[in-house]
Formats: C-alpha cells, sequence, structure tokens
C-alpha cells in the first residue's frame, strides 16, 4: 500500500509578527525561522500508524526552500521518500486554492496511491477537498482513529471521525481515499535534537524536487495581510439604582458608581466599617464580643 502525507510549515514562535507573516505571503525568501506544522506531525503520525510491513511512506510538500523543514522533519521520523512540488509563482496568487490543490492532485494521481493524508489546522479546509474532488476520491475530514480492514479481498479502512459538540462518526470507505486529521488527536513520537540534525544534514540529498502543474488561470490574488484590531476594553456599568445625573457622571468617567455617586458613598462607608485601627486589648474584646453575637464561641460551663 501506497501512502502520501502532505507537509507543510509554519512561522517559529520568536518570528511570529506582523512584518514576517506579511513577508511569507508578498515575498518569495524570508529570513523568518519554519518548523512543521502541528498538524502535519499529526498527518505524519497517524499514517505510520496504519502502515504494516511492506508500506511505503512519502511526504510531500509544495512551495518553495523554506518547505524543506517539514521534510526535514519526517525524514527524522523514519520516512526516506520526500517529494517537494517546486512552485515559482509569486506568493500572493496562492490566496487561489486551486493552484495548490490542482498542483498536488496532478503529481499525486500519476503516482497512483492509496491513500493520502492531509493536515487540516481549521478541520474545513478547502483545499484537501479540492484534491480529493481532482483526484476523484473520497475525503473523510477529521480523523482521530484508524484501521486497516479486508473484505472479499478488497481493503478498506474503518475510521472514527470527530464532528461539533463532541459527535463521533464511524465511516468505512474503500481505497483510494484522502483524510485530513488536526493536531491534537494524536501524541507524536519524540524526535531527538540529533536525529533532527542529522536528518538535515542529509535531506539535501534525499529530498526530490519535481515541477508543479502550470495553470497561469488564478482566480484570486491576495492584495494585503492585516493584523486583527485590538478589541476596546469593557468599562464597568454603572448602578441602575443611580439617578441619570449620576450614571452619566459615572459612564464620562469611565466607571460604575464613583464616589460622588450613592453606590460609591455606600461602598466606601462600609469599607471604613469592615477595617478598623484598634489597641490590642480592645480588638481583643471586639473579637470576643463579635464572635459571642455570632454564637461561635462554646458555651461556658460555668467553672
Amino acid at each position: 500500500m501506497k501512502v502520501a502525507v502532505c507537509m507543510d510549515t509554519t512561522l517559529a514562535t520568536q518570528d511570529v509578527s506582523v512584518e514576517n507573516i506579511r513577508r511569507v505571503y508578498f515575498e518569495q525568501h524570508s529570513d523568518a525561522g519554519y518548523v512543521a506544522e502541528a498538524d502535519s506531525i499529526a498527518a505524519l503520525h497517524f499514517a505510520l500508524s496504519i502502515c504494516g510491513k511492506g508500506d511505503t511512506v512519502t511526504a510531500v510538500s509544495f512551495g518553495g526552500l523554506d518547505k524543506n523543514t517539514a521534510l526535514e522533519y519526517a525524514l527524522a521520523y523514519g520516512v526516506t521518500s520526500l517529494i517537494r512540488i517546486e512552485d515559482n509563482r509569486s506568493p500572493e496568487t496562492l490566496a487561489d486554492p486551486t493552484v495548490k490543490a490542482r498542483s498536488l492532485a496532478a503529481w499525486l494521481e500519476n503516482e497512483s496511491f492509496d491513500i493520502v493524508i492531509c493536515g487540516n489546522p481549521s478541520g474545513t479546509g478547502v483545499t484537501p477537498a479540492l484534491m480529493a474532488g481532482y483526484l476523484g476520491i473520497p475525503c473523510v475530514s477529521r480523523v482521530y482513529a484508524g484501521e486497516r480492514r479486508s473484505r472479499r479481498n478488497r481493503e478498506h479502512l474503518e475510521l472514527q471521525q470527530r464532528l461539533e459538540r463532541g459527535w463521533r462518526q464511524h465511516v468505512s470507505v474503500h481505497l483510494p481515499a484522502l483524510m485530513t486529521v488536526q493536531a491534537g488527536f494524536f501524541s507524536p513520537m519524540y524526535i531527538s535534537v540529533k536525529r533532527r540534525q542529522e536528518a538535515e544534514k542529509q535531506s539535501e540529498t534525499i529530498i526530490q524536487v519535481v515541477p508543479s502543474v502550470e495553470s497561469g488561470n488564478e482566480k484570486a490574488v491576495l492584495n494585503a495581510v492585516d493584523p486583527p484590531k485590538p478589541r476596546a476594553k469593557r468599562k464597568a456599568m454603572p448602578d441602575a439604582n443611580q439617578n441619570a445625573a449620576n450614571r452619566l457622571q459615572s459612564l464620562m468617567g469611565g466607571g460604575g458608581g464613583g464616589s460622588g455617586s450613592r453606590a460609591g458613598q455606600a461602598k466606601k462607608k462600609d469599607e471604613e466599617e469592615k477595617v478598623r485601627e484598634l489597641a490590642p486589648e480592645k480588638a481583643a474584646e471586639e473579637i470576643v464580643e463579635f464572635l459571642k453575637k455570632k454564637e461561635l464561641l462554646p458555651e461556658s460551663s460555668g467553672k
């Protein structure tokens, strides 16, 4: 059985910034650091968990040199067949998901894979679904477990799928098929630093670079990337028992009942009554009196 895992990269945590994100979208090369996407690692783990003796796993990535980081991770994981589909288009043209999906599907179709597994952060991404459409195979999303079965000499997969609000779904799918997984569904294998360093050295001779399908008919082009707008701070609402003038004063002052309002004065008075400064002997007498009033002291035995 031949299994393909679509790998991708994301910016390293220390390099996540608005400037670097814009460089990723609008420049061919960036000095920022990249790491293998967590969902791609989950896809790799799932692929190896359903493979048996004699099966082959191929890691496939689409894009420029920054995608080599994901393939190096796959090599450290134990995958020795690494393919990078090189794309020379400007990054902003990738706003059209059909560009990436068509190129990946064209290469996968020529290789006749039985199973294609993609990482899908949102669980509803369109690229895996488009790939399945171009390949003419079923697509099962949000898979968290699977097992190979054989019936009447025809192999199929028994998959378990997570739905919204905690629902689970059990699906039987005949091969070939495409499925998507998400990070958190699996516990990936730990890879030592030494293995990663060795994989980085060996990757130059192992990664095969193939050209992408040149369509030249992008339907959408990315124009700009803007960061999210900061949320306005929520302010406390004034006390509904205040009169209109005090409520307006409270709103203009940015608080919910200033010291000049009735609610503010009552609160201040309560706080003053709760905190008292007394001599030790007087404080002890008042504490005992308070405990007696609350019936918290044991009754006197009369002795």
